[in-house]
């Protein structure tokens, strides 16, 4: 046989931490002494964390499924996972040289 619904609510408020100290002392030795109260805490605390695993889990998924969409876009669109920025490194390299020495010969020339 299920509680009654004062006894629904008090488990209620108990798993969801609303009762004060005293009520939760009291609704605590209550459940001691009632083995059908006491099944029906566990059995809802036992579907509260099951319900909180599977969000936890279709959470991870999705930011699985957007981080990795995110990735392989990158990877498509600016090509550094493959390595394709390395054509034009000489072109890196040479125009930093270059402006080097502007900065070097503006110095020489300012002294």
């Amino acid at each position: 046989m299920r509680p009654n619904l004062e006894q629904d609510q008090l488990i209620d408020r108990f798993l969801r931490h609303e009762m004060t100290q005293e009520e939760r002392a009291s609704f605590e030795s209550m459940v001691e002494g009632d083995e059908l109260v006491r099944d029906e805490v566990m059995l809802r605390k036992d579907i509260i964390v099951g319900i909180q695993a599977a969000e936890r889990q279709m959470l991870k998924d999705r930011l699985t499924r957007v981080v990795g969409h995110r990735v392989a876009k990158a990877d498509r669109s600016t090509g550094y996972a493959q390595g394709q920025f390395r054509r034009y490194r000489w072109a890196i390299a040479i125009g930093v040289a270059i402006a080097v020495l502007l900065v070097l010969l503006t110095y020489l020339l300012t002294r």
